[in-house]
């Protein structure tokens, strides 16, 4: 036969407790991620006391939590992130003080991984900022447009070209001087190198026809780019002397276009004369002692003693160059 030995009450109330407090829902456990409660204890804890992990601190299964340990995390102490700060889903500042003082858009895993905070793929990253890493970029070390930061705290610096390369576009040595010119480096050169460069000449005066392939200095005589005249006479009197009489238009673009001197087209030129008429084939041969004054004989050589007896009776009739246009408007018989 069993004896029962009868417990003192006390003894009976503290084992009952301790018996509650291993069965009952860890209802009050926060879980480290915050916000869900982890209603089995032993998912996480063994049955002899609370401070030992199924599994060791090593071998715990952290993925059921939300957070999976991957990389740096998987080394740590528990202890280094289960502190009495609360844990929130994703929020690395919580347990990592950010260099960048929040000027970085974004979460830290935009750029970091968690096996360091080495950036093997900074500059492939660097494409999502104001100022992707191409051509002569790619090879800058980074110090080099971060000078004034320590570590690698790299903050947000200036994307427009004059902020680093300003000193470097107005020394003495660059050709042609940059003195005034934009600081927008874009606007003529690449990040592949500043030679060659294109310059965005339209903006100025647009370079077309033969203009597109004469060298700068045909222009810009000197080194001379600043008030460069953007009028024809300027570039061109010495053309306009050989092929115009004085009072002539010194607008050149009035007949001629940058594609060449030849063909002439004149504006309005039927207001005078219609043209095209068989058999010019310059215009010296209608004006050939310049442009304020005009003949027909150049291809209608009739002798006179012809042209007085063809015309004979008609009256006004004079054998004068500049009359045939008189009765002869548009050149016909």
């Amino acid at each position: 036969m069993r004896r029962f030995i009868p417990l003192p009450g006390a003894l009976l109330f503290g084992l009952a407790a301790i018996t509650a407090l291993l069965v009952a829902p860890a209802s009050a456990a926060a879980a480290p991620q915050g916000g869900a409660v982890f209603e089995k204890c032993d998912m996480c804890h063994v049955s002899t006391d609370w401070h030992t992990m199924r599994g060791g601190a090593n071998g715990f299964d952290h993925d059921p939590t939300g957070f999976p340990l991957r990389g740096s995390h998987r080394s740590a102490a528990c202890g280094d992130c289960h502190t009495e700060r609360p844990l929130r889903d994703g929020d690395c500042n919580g347990c990592h003080t950010d260099p960048h003082r929040g000027e970085n858009r974004g979460g830290c895993d935009e750029c970091h991984g968690t096996y360091g905070w080495d950036i093997p793929q900074a500059r492939a990253d660097h494409r999502r900022l104001r100022l992707p890493l191409v051509g002569r970029h790619a090879g800058v070390p980074c110090a080099d447009c971060h000078p004034n930061d320590t570590g690698n705290e790299f903050r947000a610096v200036p994307d427009d070209c004059g902020s680093c390369h300003m000193a470097e576009a107005l020394a003495p040595s660059v050709h042609p001087p940059h003195t005034g010119f934009s600081s927008d480096c874009a606007s003529c050169h690449t990040a592949y190198g500043w030679r060659p460069a294109r310059v965005a000449h339209a903006r100025f005066w647009p370079l077309t026809g033969v203009h597109s392939t004469t060298d700068c200095s045909g222009c810009h005589e000197n080194g001379r780019y600043a008030a460069t005249p953007t009028d024809c006479y300027s570039c061109h009197t010495a053309d306009f002397t050989r092929g115009h009489r004085p009072g002539d238009s010194t607008r050149c673009e009035d007949c001629h276009s940058t594609a060449a001197w030849l063909p002439v087209t004149m504006p309005n030129h039927d207001r005078f004369f219609p043209l095209p008429h068989e058999g010019i084939r310059d215009c010296g041969d209608c004006h050939p002692d310049g442009y304020d004054s005009f003949t027909c004989m150049s291809c209608h050589t009739h002798s006179k003693s012809r042209m007085d007896r063809e015309h004979r009776g008609i009256n006004g009739y004079a054998f004068v160059a500049t009359d045939c246009l008189r009765c002869h408007p548009r050149g016909d018989d």
